[in-house]
């Protein structure tokens, strides 16, 4: 994916460049004068002969040379017009700034719609509408109205709100964090985080990808895409909308649905993208992947002025999977050496709280120099005698000379603030707080220990077609399909009256109601089981009849079906719901009617493997319970139900409830599928 018209344009027309400083339209080239974008600019306005000391044009059609880029700052009534002009102009890339698109109304999404046809007419790409622009640092390019140019780096920003990059701005800016390239995509009615991230993968400065996002618009082609670059390069994703309220207020923000959270998080693991739960979490993940090297085991020692930091320490590194490093015999008889009798030379190292920058100096020597520790975190408070700035300056010093990461926490408020920037201005990670920092070290190491070995499978399946007027399948059409399918399903046959019961040939047997407004049989008191005889399965029929009727008098009842009496095994769930925007979604868990109680799942995206099976299937809490059974048969049904939801798009959901599991095999017992 070619962009780079939009990220290094040899030239830019303004289209609503004002003379008026308090317009987008004037510091959006304000901010590519001041910032030394050396690039040709051709602001656009009827009314004005000058803006900024640079002649203005009264149409793009006007200026004569070529022109790589358009920004577009005016109503949303005329854009289509001066879109048109761009496109008739050769221009090939297009930043809509203009708000007042689908995030206000039906007429408005309309318009929006109009704006993608006209760009795809004349083969040009386009940006927003509704959005802040971009930034390119590297080429002093801040084709934006955000304030500021951030240092030059190796992160790149896709953001989905305009506001959100303007905050991580100001905090690159106190931080010193260097971008390659932040941009705004606001309500991507062409180019989306697809496209973007496509782009980003081939920029040779960018290392870290962040990722803000309200709405993702094609759940499994960004699947794809990101699989593929998480292997090379560091996703760190903050998706928005987890709650209804969210949703409503995203709806009116970009015209744009959120999606599931726990699709969501299960799409995010599937490719190797690094959820972050909160904006300090995008932040801090963001400084630790961008500045320091990864960890190559889990093992860290922490050396520290104040003995409760490192105690806090220690709570939060044992809820992580990083470990505390037990340091080796030599390293504690070097430290004990220097450093004073009240010291702690076991892990963590705590200096206590008069030490100077001596301290760190050997305590970092040695702890550095044992074969046992992978990383280190230092802490520092301020104490009257504290060294900050010098102790700030070894670490950049240690950091300079070790392959090893050094992370940091210079913990506390203004006395601390001079060694605060001197980390900062040589790109030493340091965090505010303790718990943050073992946060995204522990994120670092999962990173580099549980990197994805598949890249997500996009498999354009042929449709297959199913013809029936419910929304609901019948059991027995859903049974059909299954074995079709080669899904090992109990076939189950149909009594309509009493005298149907002469069909059964073989004993026991279960009998449960057939309706499709039953969903919990056994709730419903509509199963029986162990039937042996005629006459039992005579008083069975009556009694599920009965109890459908008196439970739910308007149920629409087929009758009762029948199947062989199963030997008892492990009582498992399957599922499928579809999801608009990713496709097929996997559900496995405990079976049974409980399973909405415990909720004791694991999710994956079809198509799932027999590797990721295997690893829904240990994934559970109860995963003890079922290990001594056949969990390649589980497997198998779970790989075959996901290839099958990916072959009927007119399916929304599928529940296999109960599969029984056995020693040896597994079996479909109950079936509901969705249209």
């Amino acid at each position: 994916m070619n962009l780079d018209n939009f990220f290094q344009p040899k030239s830019i027309a303004l289209i609503g460049a004002s003379r008026d400083t308090t317009s987008l339209g004037f510091n959006l080239l304000n901010n590519l004068l001041k910032y030394g974008y050396a690039g040709k600019l051709y602001p656009v306005n009827p009314k004005a002969k000058t803006i900024l000391n640079l002649i203005c044009f009264s149409a793009v059609k006007e200026i004569k040379g070529i022109i790589d880029l358009a920004i577009i700052m005016v109503p949303a009534a005329i854009v289509k017009n001066v879109l048109i002009e761009c496109g008739q102009k050769k221009i090939k890339a297009a930043i809509i700034i203009s708000s007042g698109f689908k995030e206000m109304d039906a007429t408005g999404a309309e318009l929006e719609k109009e704006l993608v046809m006209i760009a795809a007419n004349y083969h040009m790409r386009l940006l927003g509408p509704n959005c802040l622009g971009l930034i390119n640092p590297h080429l002093n390019l801040n084709a934006s109205f955000a304030e500021g140019l951030p240092e030059r780096g190796n992160i790149s920003l896709i953001s989905q709100s305009g506001a959100m990059a303007v905050a991580i701005l100001d905090w690159a800016y106190q931080t010193k964090l260097g971008f390659s390239k932040i941009v705004s995509i606001g309500n991507k009615a062409d180019l989306s985080e697809i496209e973007l991230l496509e782009y980003l993968a081939q920029d040779k400065s960018t290392e870290v990808i962040l990722l803000y996002l309200e709405s993702i618009k094609d759940g499994r082609r960004f699947m794809e895409i990101a699989s593929e670059i998480s292997l090379r390069k560091p996703i760190i994703a903050l998706k928005a909308g987890n709650s209804a309220a969210s949703q409503q207020a995203i709806l009116s923000h970009t015209g744009s649905l959120a999606g599931s959270l726990q699709t969501v998080e299960t799409a995010f693991k599937q490719c190797g993208i690094i959820k972050a739960n909160s904006i300090e979490d995008l932040f801090d993940y963001a400084k630790g992947f961008s500045l320091a090297p990864p960890l190559k085991n889990n093992r860290v020692a922490v050396i520290t002025n104040a003995g409760g930091l490192g105690i806090v320490t220690t709570d939060a590194l044992t809820e992580t999977t990083l470990q505390l490093a037990t340091l080796s015999t030599s390293t504690k008889s070097k430290l004990k050496e220097k450093l004073p009798a009240s010291s702690s030379v076991n892990n963590p190292v705590d200096l206590v709280g008069d030490a100077l920058t001596d301290r760190y100096d050997w305590a970092l020597q040695q702890v550095l120099a044992d074969k046992g520790v992978d990383g280190v975190m230092v802490i520092l408070t301020s104490q009257t005698m504290t060294q900050e700035d010098q102790t700030a300056e070894l670490i950049v010093k240690y950091v300079k000379q070790t392959k090893k990461p050094i992370f940091t926490c210079f913990m506390g408020g203004q006395d601390i603030n001079s060694g605060r920037i001197i980390l900062y201005q040589n790109n030493v990670p340091n965090f505010e707080f303790v718990t943050r920092m073992v946060k995204t070290v522990e994120q670092m190491y999962l990173y580099q220990s549980q990197k994805i070995t598949v890249k997500f499978a996009n498999i354009k399946y042929r449709e297959k077609q199913i013809v029936h007027d419910q929304q609901q399948l019948p059991t027995i059409e859903c049974e059909k399909l299954l074995i079709k399918h080669k899904l090992p399903v109990l076939k189950s046959e149909l009594i309509t009256d009493l005298g149907d019961l002469v069909k059964i040939k073989q004993w026991p047997i279960v009998m449960k109601i057939a309706s499709t407004d039953i969903i919990h049989k056994k709730a419903s008191n509509a199963v029986e089981l162990n039937i042996n005889t005629i006459e039992a399965a005579r008083m069975s029929y009556q009694s599920i009849i009965h109890n459908v009727q008196k439970i739910n008098p308007n149920a629409d009842i087929d009758g009762v079906l029948y199947q062989p009496m199963m030997a008892l095994g492990q009582e498992i769930i399957i599922g499928m719901k579809r999801d608009a925007s990713f496709g097929p979604v996997m559900m496995f868990g405990m079976g049974g009617s409980l399973v909405e109680i415990f909720k004791d799942l694991s999710f994956a995206i079809a198509p799932v493997s027999k590797e990721q099976a295997m690893k829904m299937i240990t994934r559970i809490r109860s995963f003890e319970l079922i290990k001594d059974y056949d969990l390649s048969a589980l497997a198998d049904i779970i790989v075959r139900l996901a290839n099958f939801s990916l072959s009927y798009n007119q399916i929304s959901s599928i529940d296999l409830n109960p599969v029984m599991l056995y020693q040896k095999g597994a079996k479909i017992v109950d079936v509901r599928i969705m249209l």
